[in-house]
């Protein structure tokens, strides 16, 4: 190793060691060694953040250095190791990105009253539901399948009157169209059932912070590219971004979340 041997003070020699690997986030990591004199390792080792020194590879950052020492060489050599990534999601095109997508089902449970089945229910209908479960809408105890209202009365006048809620059994109460078969989910105890909740995500890695255009849509209805297909009427929400940030790399994180069978409400989130 005559070139070793004969270093100048703070000489290096970089070595044809260079390797690099991409994952499937579009994140790069690659390494390189040098050696120099042991003397001068100290002021050789470069800061982290400095840029790769290999041709072409610049946009990749120093991360981690390991020193080694041959036994009896008289060198010593300095391993950089770096990482950083060529990708810049610009919001708009994502052919400069290598995303990574995961879609996600799980069920969660919902107030019975929002079930599809009673999406046609009546404010009216609505109000004797809430009777009904106030026991002010009952089933005639004589004659099940028939149901019977509570009506406020007032009898006399002046200081004799008197006002209260009676049973009306002239009047039967007859329940039109699903909110009979609300009733009949109150009466077997059900109070939720359970829907599916359906989320997609794209995970990407960048050399740039989340574009602003992308932070502004969260919260609003949105169409993220490659989703999965879904029903007509169904609408994607754009539900959050999370970046954490290593040295010059973000790695980024959206998330959007599928609607019910009516699509998310434009009046609240466009």
């Amino acid at each position: 190793m005559k070139i070793i041997d004969n270093l100048q003070k703070n000489g290096i020699v970089w070595q044809p060691d260079f390797q690099s690997a991409l994952d499937e986030n579009g994140q790069w990591t690659a390494s390189q060694s040098f050696k120099c004199k042991p003397e001068d390792v100290q002021e050789l080792i470069p800061s982290r953040g400095d840029a790769c020194q290999k041709d072409g590879w610049e946009v990749l950052k120093l991360i981690t250095v390991q020193v080694s020492e041959a036994a009896g060489s008289g060198w010593e050599t300095v391993t950089c190791n770096y990482r950083g990534t060529v990708y810049e999601f610009d919001d708009e095109a994502q052919d400069d990105i290598e995303p990574t997508y995961t879609t996600s089902v799980v069920t969660q449970s919902e107030p019975i009253e929002s079930h599809p089945k009673f999406k046609d229910l009546t404010p009216s209908q609505w109000t004797d539901a809430q009777w009904y479960k106030d026991s002010r809408i009952i089933r005639n105890p004589d004659d099940p399948a028939e149901f019977l209202k509570y009506k406020y009365e007032c009898t006399g006048d002046g200081d004799e009157k008197v006002c209260k809620w009676i049973l009306d059994t002239e009047n039967p109460y007859a329940p039109q169209g699903e909110i009979e078969a609300l009733f009949e989910a109150y009466d077997k105890g059900f109070t939720a059932y359970y829907s599916p909740r359906i989320t997609f995500s794209m995970r990407y890695a960048s050399n740039q912070p989340i574009p602003a255009a992308t932070l502004n849509k969260i919260g609003k209805i949105d169409t993220p590219q490659n989703a999965p297909a879904v029903g007509a009427g169904r609408t994607w929400l754009a539900m959050g971004a999370n970046s954490d940030q290593s040295d010059n790399v973000y790695d980024v994180e959206l998330e959007w979340m599928l609607s019910g069978a009516e699509g998310w409400d434009n009046d609240f989130y466009d």
